[in-house]
């Protein structure tokens, strides 16, 4: 099989198979089993791509997982013909030491693979940590390529200064404070929440760069809003969310390297080194497509 990383809102191992000619590839499915964490798994899945490899076309795969998922294995099987199946099992991590080994690969792209090997291994311990399960046992560890020193640390929080937080909740508003995180479990979500006065009865709608729908939903008396999907090379892109009660409105601005920023000024290593990883995994990134803009346009 051929594989390849896709970074998208998560992270989306493709796996290419050539079907033979006397088979459909409309007729064949592929089941995926990610260990560490059955919510992963995808069963009976159609092709999603084709690519051209030396004139022969190889049918892809598409397998997401998460941040704490790079070092599970991913068992594959694709369904074909009369009931026959081709298992194949895989991990991110395999992929990655690939390309952080192989010398004859641009520097950048080696740097990008060290950069998701960092992800990987220092948000395992913080996810761990806020859902009370132990690494090694739930997930696989994946080990970190690089040992952030405090000049790391101190490095993010300059270059993320500029990302902090934005707001000012006006007098009348009826919304006590605003808290915000980033949810790295599955696909990059930013998510904000407000909290109204305790003696605040009207209506919380809050909208997301200018757009038209109402995005707060209730949770509890706390109105939660959720931008999903961000891709790695957008994590610095500023959103504007408006928040609107009764007459009273004002804007939040957060990116999610605003969560950055926050993580690496707090007294937590664990956190501090999450922060820098992500940081540099979008840094890295950028890199990457910047040295290909004939690839990358957005």
């Amino acid at each position: 099989m051929y594989h390849q990383l896709i970074l998208s809102g998560q992270l989306n191992m493709m796996f290419y198979v050539y079907i033979p000619e006397a088979w459909s590839p409309d007729d064949c499915t592929m089941d995926f089993d990610v260990s560490g964490d059955i919510s992963q798994n995808a069963q009976g899945q159609k092709y999603a791509e084709t690519i051209t490899l030396d004139g022969v076309t190889f049918y892809g795969w598409q397998c997401c997982v998460n941040s704490v998922q790079m070092a599970d294995e991913i068992h594959a099987a694709l369904h074909y013909g009369s009931g026959q199946t081709l298992t194949h099992s895989y991990t991110v991590k395999e992929y990655l030491d690939l390309h952080v080994n192989d010398e004859s690969l641009p520097d950048d792209t080696r740097e990008l693979a060290r950069s998701i090997e960092d992800l990987g291994g220092y948000v395992q311990p913080v996810l761990a940590a806020e859902n009370s399960w132990t690494v090694g046992e739930k997930h696989a560890k994946m080990d970190p390529a690089y040992d952030f020193k405090d000049t790391d640390f101190n490095t993010v929080s300059n270059d993320t200064a500029s990302d902090a937080i934005s707001y000012t909740i006006p007098d009348g508003s009826g919304i006590a404070k605003v808290n915000y995180t980033l949810l790295l479990d599955a696909a990059t979500t930013i998510e904000v929440c407000l909290t109204p006065k305790s003696d605040y009865t009207g209506a919380v709608s809050v909208y997301v760069d200018g757009g038209t729908e109402d995005m707060a939903e209730s949770d509890g008396g706390v109105y939660v809003v959720r931008i999903s999907d961000i891709p790695a090379h957008k994590l610095a892109k500023k959103h504007t969310l408006t928040v609107v009660t009764g007459d009273v409105s004002f804007d939040v601005e957060v990116s999610a390297l605003s969560y950055v920023h926050a993580g690496i000024r707090r007294d937590d290593d664990n956190l501090r080194r999450a922060a820098t990883a992500i940081y540099r995994y979008w840094d890295a990134n950028m890199t990457y497509r910047q040295n290909r803009p004939d690839e990358y346009h957005d």
